[in-house]
């Protein structure tokens, strides 16, 4: 019956997969939404599945000429839905799928006339597949955009590996045969976090299905107030027969550097040092996010946004440990001791830093803490605001002709570089941290023998809506940015090919970064 009023379209529809296999299914039509739904259908394997249309996209055609489908090259005709299971009504005449929607309710087929709400008898959802794991979205008719929507949200977040980790809890499942209705229900949420889902994830799934039917055989033996992930299958070795390898890359390359040393006093501990990328949370990688979605507890720095934040796991605890412009908040001793306790307590942790943990983010005395206390960690690169923020400008680093080099420099200790080197560099330059000491930066550059009048740029919060950009000759710049009110965060820019933005912004139909608002600022006299 055809939901016809408001108080009716209210009402949810009941979620079910349906088994399709060698049953008869109609759609009538042959463009782009018959297509879509036939795509959907192939894989369940119905028998037969019939298209009706005079003319069919190629996709449907080719389908028809490998033997997957029944074609009938005509208009649609009363008798076609005798027999089937379920009817779609997906032309472009929606003359045609109501009259398709109407046999088939006569017929007591169900029915979906698509965009049509009032006769569909059922919503063909979105789907985010991972082998056999299948979530389906739907939004009850209302909105397929936000359907697709969400469907493209999910296939961001959903770790690709997520089949593979059903196909290492099936096998485990098959492999304890009768003994599975002996272990409680709940032991298997925390038996497949730790170890288990990081050897899937690189692919060792062998391996993963015996952690995983160790651990659930393991937990017939415990209390019921054990908490499981106290312990890892490496806890049963003897610690004298214990040689713990060199740290190297993870297998099969997937993701960054991984140090697989024991965790101590037996503890299943695990620090990712995640970084966080310019700001913008869609540059994130899917690493970073599959981690924060896995966190116990986030430790992030000041600049680190909501937007980010948000994908951490509901319960996950978040720990701000920024340091302010004036020098305030924990020490980086301070920070190094919290990763260490917490990796003890046996927390799955999430260091999350701005840009690159590895690009002035001191990744690395936090790497080597951890590694000398013996907590396992990992490293997940980001995107560096070195290379974000002149990108958000529309400023390319290096450009055939008039830049074959990048210099990276930290623009808050003036004292630490090299200047005449660095003024004689041909190359880019970019400095971090370098708002406070502008003026410096750019007296020491030009006295050593940079160019006055090379095009330089500050970006301020690059790749966020609060982006702004400011350029101007080298000699004026930290003049312009001042008048601006630029503050930190923001990059300065140095080099030839800081010039290449302007062109780049007035290109036809062309935008550096969709939420970048530029300003241009050239003081009076200045050139370039």
């Amino acid at each position: 019956m055809a939901r016809s009023t408001p108080d009716q379209r209210g009402v949810p529809y009941f979620a079910a997969f349906l088994d399709l296999l060698n049953k008869k299914i109609v759609v009538v039509g042959g463009g782009k939404v018959a297509t879509t739904k036939v795509r959907a259908l192939l894989p369940c394997r119905p028998a037969p599945l019939l298209v009706v249309a005079p003319r069919v996209s190629g996709p449907i055609r080719r389908a028809a000429e490998a033997g997957q489908l029944l074609w009938l090259g005509r208009e649609y005709a009363d008798g076609d839905l005798d027999g089937a299971a379920l009817a779609f009504g997906a032309s472009d005449d929606t003359e045609l799928n109501a009259r398709v929607a109407a046999d088939a309710r006569r017929l007591g087929i169900p029915v979906l006339a698509v965009d049509d709400v009032p006769n569909c008898d059922f919503i063909a959802p979105a789907l985010v597949r991972r082998g056999d794991v299948t979530i389906a979205i739907s939004t009850g008719g209302r909105s397929p955009a936000m359907a697709r929507r969400t469907r493209e949200r999910l296939e961001h977040e959903l770790p690709r590996y997520w089949g593979d980790l059903l196909d290492v809890a099936a096998e485990a499942r098959d492999r304890l045969g009768a003994t599975r209705s002996l272990i409680e229900a709940e032991r298997w949420q925390p038996a497949l976090d730790g170890e288990v889902e990081r050897l899937t994830e690189s692919g060792l799934l062998g391996e993963a299905a015996d952690v995983l039917v160790r651990k659930l055989e393991r937990s017939l033996f415990e209390p019921a107030d054990f908490e499981p992930a106290d312990f890892e299958p490496a806890d049963f070795e003897l610690e004298s027969t214990r040689t713990p390898p060199s740290p190297q890359p993870s297998p099969r390359g997937r993701g960054g550097f991984v140090s697989p040393q024991p965790s101590p006093r037996g503890r299943g501990g695990f620090v990712s040092l995640v970084g966080a990328g310019p700001g913008d949370p869609e540059l994130l990688t899917l690493r970073a996010v599959q981690r924060l979605q896995a966190a116990d507890v986030v430790v992030h720095d000041r600049l680190v946004g909501l937007r980010v934040l948000e994908h951490a796991a509901p319960g996950a605890e978040c720990i701000d440990v920024g340091k302010t412009p004036g020098g305030g908040g924990p020490t980086q001793t301070e920070i190094n001791a919290l990763l260490v306790e917490l990796g003890r307590q046996g927390r799955r942790v999430v260091r999350l830093k701005g840009g690159d943990p590895f690009v002035f983010g001191r990744g690395g005395e936090e790497a080597l803490a951890l590694s000398r206390a013996g907590v396992p960690f990992e490293i997940v690169p980001g995107i560096s605001s070195a290379l974000a923020a002149p990108a958000a400008a529309g400023i390319p680093v290096t450009h055939r002709g008039l830049s074959a080099s990048l210099t990276v420099v930290n623009g808050h200790d003036a004292d630490q570089h090299d200047w005449s080197a660095l003024a004689r560099s041909a190359g880019t330059l970019v400095f971090l941290m370098a708002v406070e000491h502008l003026e410096e930066i750019v007296d020491r550059l030009v006295s050593h023998g940079r160019p006055a009048d090379e095009p330089a740029a500050v970006v301020q919060w690059a790749t966020t809506p609060r982006q702004r950009t400011v350029s101007a000759p080298l000699r004026d710049i930290a003049d312009v940015a001042r008048s601006e009110g630029l503050e930190p965060p923001a990059v300065l820019v140095v080099g030839p090919t800081v010039a290449l933005s302007r062109a780049l912004r007035e290109a036809p139909e062309a935008t550096p970064f969709p939420t970048t608002t530029t300003t241009t600022a050239v003081l009076a006299g200045a050139h370039g």
